[in-house]
């Protein structure tokens, strides 16, 4: 009699539960497609201002029904083997003639699985609302280069933290490389990667601040740019403690024109054991400079370890008949043997 009672009891309960749970599944699935439908449907509008007012080979090339089988989308699948988009490559796509694109960054918010964003080469001007790009928070790569930005194309990140950014690449910025876009720069903590390559940049364009918060940056790309008197740029790069890979290519850096990290004596000379203490680094690039190179003076005992190293086109080793006599470079110091002299 009691066991009657206890399944009476238990049975609406057990049914009541199941409804519910089927319920929040219904609810959830419907959810997971509306969410599939939006990325479908922003892909679609950030496609037709792209190639606003007419053009563009994307307007033949997303025609599929599944997107993530679109040109430039990657996705992946969810935990409900749904598709997200993870990486976004539209390098390259707006048609010349088009004018100066301005895209909407409230619009990439739809996307919370983006990790990589690539748009060089599209005449972008400057986000409309660049401050949303803040709320991209698992964004690891960046590239926005060769685009004609104004000051305010990236949010100013010592406001809004993007943790996540580890690439940001900004090469050839035209005209010319507007100073409150360094500007903007500073904050970006926990970045490894940092392309400014082919920007004219001059020594006084780095904000002070810029190489303060780098303490994590790995690669530095500062070639074809214009560091001819570059004491506060070669003072900065001694604080990049983990900076494993430096270009300082086609800069055009004469005599006299730098001063040394960490010791001044450099006067159109210099010392490589002035980055004796970089611990990370693995390459250097100083190609197509008109400085001296010295590898040999002061005595001193590197605590890198180089893969590659490239001096063509530069004064190297005029004491010592242009070669390299340092034992530890030569050997201890390069896992790869790497030497373009």
């Amino acid at each position: 009699m009691a066991f009657n009672t206890m399944a009476g009891v238990l049975c609406p309960m057990l049914l009541l539960l199941w409804t519910c749970w089927i319920l929040m599944c219904l609810n959830f699935m419907g959810c997971s497609g509306k969410l599939v439908a939006e990325e479908k449907r922003v892909l679609l509008v950030l496609r037709d201002s792209l190639i606003y007012p007419n053009g563009s080979t994307l307007i033949n090339e997303w025609v599929e029904e599944d997107y993530c089988a679109w040109a430039g989308i990657f996705c992946i699948r969810d935990q409900n083997n749904d598709a997200r988009v993870l990486d976004i490559f539209l390098t390259s796509k707006r048609e010349l003639g088009l004018g100066i694109w301005y895209p909407d960054a409230t619009l990439l918010t739809r996307f919370t699985h983006l990790r990589s964003l690539y748009v060089s080469g599209n005449a972008i001007g400057n986000w409309i609302m660049p401050e949303a790009l803040c709320k991209l928070r698992n964004l690891k790569e960046l590239d926005p280069s060769f685009n004609p930005l104004n000051g305010d194309a990236l949010p100013h990140f010592q406001v809004c933290s993007l943790t996540s950014l580890e690439q940001l690449h900004l090469s050839g910025v035209y005209p010319s490389f507007p100073l409150p876009l360094v500007r903007a720069l500073c904050g970006l903590k926990d970045i490894r990667r940092l392309d400014l390559s082919n920007n004219n940049l001059t020594d006084d364009s780095m904000p002070h601040c810029l190489f303060d918060d780098l303490s994590y940056l790995e690669s530095l790309d500062l070639s074809g740019n214009n560091l001819k008197n570059s004491h506060h740029i070669l003072s900065g790069i001694c604080k990049l403690r983990n900076l494993q890979v430096l270009n300082l290519q086609d800069n055009l850096i004469i005599q006299g024109g730098l001063d040394p990290c960490l010791d001044n004596r450099f006067d159109g000379l210099l010392l490589f054991a002035s980055f004796a203490n970089l611990s990370n680094l693995e390459a250097i690039d100083l190609t197509n400079n008109d400085f001296e190179v010295d590898t040999e003076t002061p005595s001193w005992v590197p605590y890198f370890q180089l893969v590659s190293l490239d001096l063509r086109n530069t004064r190297l080793n005029q004491n010592y008949g242009h070669v390299i006599w340092n034992v530890h470079l030569q050997t201890t110091q390069v896992k790869v043997p790497v030497f373009v002299l």
